[in-house]
């Protein structure tokens, strides 16, 4: 409470506390309060080698500190602190960091409106960095900032966001990190468009690649001349509701992920190869969640592409939709578990009208559970790969795929897969499975070859072209196998016991 009498309310990002492990300004995030303000105000500990003054400056500044910038009205001559009197160039903002007049904790709000021009070649490029709030304000539509050389736009240090801008062009990159330490960064409602080659980048040289973290939220990552977004070595990272488009490679893509990244919500379409790539995690890593994404028709010109590839360890790929993609290519496949990946667990998916299969897997530990693949050029669910140990098919639905429901090379040792509680059918009737490399018409044959499938359905099952759903009565419900642990549909709705086979729940009695 203010010595008025009257309540002050602050958000959480004009809170600022002394960070005495850090030794510097820290944007306060899921927790604090007014006692970490009145630290900050205080000073510092003793022994840690910085004035109250400063300190009690940079508090001050963190509440009260909201920049102006205004293309076509403003005036770097102003004082820049409010609307009318705005300034207008980024070169009168760089100053303004450099000599610390703006502070971590502070806004910079660019009129909607603004057009920003940068050129690496002759200005270097332009940084927003130092903990700042840098934000598009207004109605008429978001600034637009237009780069030219090889990377125009850089993004650094810890708790620097962006929100509402629009970055174009670049020869490398549109915007990207410094590469020389690890960043924490938020992009919230930022477009990335239009760039050579790669529209957000993290570079990873100087130990940049051992821990930065990135929220990225909305937004626009389109156009690319390779990738849409490309993040190396990040950690507790998510990227949330994007939209990756008609990138020349890849939509988007983590690398050599740490531990607690996410791609969900998204829409990946158009892009050259895969729309969501997930390459081999450093040591810790893995544990990847791609999580209600809609991928499609990516792929069209390359071979042994995918909607969704990973390469990772123990990526959970689920409730994701994946449709057409691949269909000029060969070996294109809607999710994609590839060489080197491991235990991954992909379920709840829909996975339809692929060029070669809905789902095909490389490796080891797999769970393929509750999926409903349907309508693809070859298979439902295939493995074309003799690396194949201990992955477990259960309780999807392989509908009207145009050769085989399953199919397993025939290399595959037979210890290789665990096929049951499946339910297989080419236009209402029994569908064809190939398994180990021989051809079998029905489920009894395959089980009296094998034992697989014993409990495992034929035909029965139409679904509906539109929303993947097999109408009642239908064989596929309460036939499927409770144990695997999938507790909920693609839908959100809680599977019943014993559940209905495939990506949704039905209720009402089967066939």
């Amino acid at each position: 409470m203010a010595a008025d009498g009257h309540d002050v309310h602050m958000s959480r990002r004009e809170l600022v506390r002394w960070s005495a492990g850090a030794g510097a300004l820290a944007v306060l995030g899921g927790c604090g309060g007014l006692e970490d303000l009145a630290a900050a105000v205080a000073g510092p500990p003793a022994g840690t080698g910085t004035g109250a003054g400063r300190i009690a400056r940079s508090a001050r500044a963190a509440v009260e500190g909201t920049y102006y910038v205004d293309s076509r009205a403003g005036d770097d001559s102003n004082h820049g602190t409010d609307s009318s009197a705005a300034w207008r160039s980024l070169a009168r903002v760089e100053l303004a960091v450099a000599a610390g007049e703006i502070v971590a904790g502070d806004t910079v709000q660019f009129r909607a409106g603004s057009t920003f021009l940068r050129d690496e070649a002759s200005d270097g490029p332009f940084w927003f960095e130092g903990g700042l709030l840098y934000q598009g304000s207004g109605s008429i539509g978001r600034p637009v900032f237009l780069g030219s050389g090889n990377r125009p736009f850089g993004i650094r240090g810890a708790g620097t966001a962006l929100s509402d801008l629009v970055l174009q062009g670049g020869g490398l990159s549109v915007l990207r990190t410094d590469g020389m330490a690890p960043v924490h960064v938020s992009l919230t409602n930022v477009d990335c468009t239009d760039g050579a080659r790669i529209g957000f980048q993290q570079l990873s040289g100087g130990g940049a690649g051992s821990g930065s973290t990135f929220a990225i939220q909305g937004g626009s990552f389109s156009r690319n001349g390779t990738i849409g977004i490309n993040l190396t070595g990040a950690r507790d990272t998510t990227v949330d509701g994007v939209t990756a488009a008609d990138n020349g490679t890849v939509g988007i893509r983590l690398q050599s992920s740490g531990p607690g990244c996410g791609i969900r919500n998204c829409l990946a379409h158009g892009n050259g190869a895969n729309g969501i790539g997930v390459d081999t995690p450093r040591a810790g890593g893995g544990a990847e969640l791609i999580e209600g994404n809609s991928v499609y028709r990516n792929a069209a010109l390359l071979d042994d592409r995918s909607g969704i590839k990973t390469f990772s360890v123990g990526t959970v790929i689920r409730y994701n939709e994946v449709f057409e993609n691949g269909l000029d290519g060969t070996l294109n496949h809607g999710i994609q578990l590839e060489a080197d990946s491991s235990d991954a667990h992909c379920y709840g998916n829909l996975c339809f009208g692929n060029r070669t299969a809905g789902i095909s897997f490389t490796g080891s530990g797999h769970r393929l559970h509750h999926n409903t693949c349907d309508s693809n050029g070859e298979s439902g669910i295939a493995t074309f790969s003799t690396e194949v140990v201990d992955c477990e098919i259960k309780n999807n639905l392989l509908a009207d795929n145009g050769v085989y429901s399953f199919r397993s090379h025939r290399s595959v040792a037979l210890n290789g897969v665990r096929l049951d509680y499946n339910l297989h059918e080419w236009n209402g009737d029994p569908a064809t499975v190939r398994y180990n490399g021989v051809d079998f018409a029905s489920l009894d044959a395959l089980t009296a070859a094998h034992g697989q499938e014993s409990h495992g359905v034929e035909g029965g099952s139409r679904l509906h072209p539109s929303t993947r759903r097999v109408p009642q009565p239908s064989s596929a419900v309460g036939r499927g196998d409770a144990s695997v642990g999938v507790t909920h549909d693609y839908a959100g709705r809680a599977y019943r016991n014993p559940p209905t086979i495939g990506a949704f729940e039905i209720r009402g009695r089967g066939s």
